[in-house]
Formats: C-alpha cells, sequence, structure tokens
C-alpha cells in the first residue's frame, strides 16, 4: 500500500518547518510551501484519531530520492492517476488540497 509523507510536529515548530523537515528526512528532497489545505480528523481502526494538515509542495531541484527506513519504494505520479492507489488511509489530503 502507499502512504503520503509526513510526521509529528516537532516542540517549538511550526506546521511549515514540520512538513518541510519531514520530506527532508523521509526523501532528501527540499521542498517549497504552494499551499496548505483545510485541517481534517483521520479515524483509525485500533480506535483515536488524528488531527491532519495536508500540503501541497513542489520540489526545489531536481535532485534523486533518498528514501528513509520508512519508505521502501516511491513513485512520481501525475495528480489523475492518484485516485487509482491502494492507499494507506483515506484521500481526504487532496480533496482538502482542491486536487480531486
Amino acid at each position: 500500500q502507499w502512504e503520503f509523507g509526513g510526521g509529528a510536529v516537532e516542540q517549538n515548530e511550526t506546521l511549515k518547518e514540520a512538513v518541510k523537515r519531514e520530506m527532508s528526512e523521509e526523501t532528501s528532497l527540499d521542498t517549497n510551501l504552494i499551499r496548505k489545505g483545510a485541517p481534517y480528523f483521520d479515524e483509525y481502526s485500533k480506535g483515536g484519531s488524528l488531527k491532519l494538515h495536508p500540503f501541497l509542495l513542489e520540489v526545489e531541484e531536481s535532485d534523486e530520492v533518498e528514501l528513509s527506513h520508512e519508505h521502501d519504494d516511491h513513485e512520481w505520479l501525475e495528480i489523475k492517476e492518484l485516485r487509482e492507489l491502494d492507499t494507506i488511509g483515506n484521500l481526504n489530503a487532496l480533496k482538502n488540497l482542491g486536487l480531486i
């Protein structure tokens, strides 16, 4: 299954700083923020929920992706192809960014 990169906000870190740090840690890519989508809550089958803050980013340079231990593969896709993915969770992030 596929999932979008992300993670927790560290103490004294803004959401923008957190998303840039997480993308750098998980992919080694430097990114710029294009826009932030509306936050939403995601329910989990084991109980509980998380408040998620979706961001649309662009890659600063076309450096090669170097994945962290958290991931074993990546793929660049057209936005229209995202609906066909078998994803962990749902596609609310894409909906809240106005992409689907």
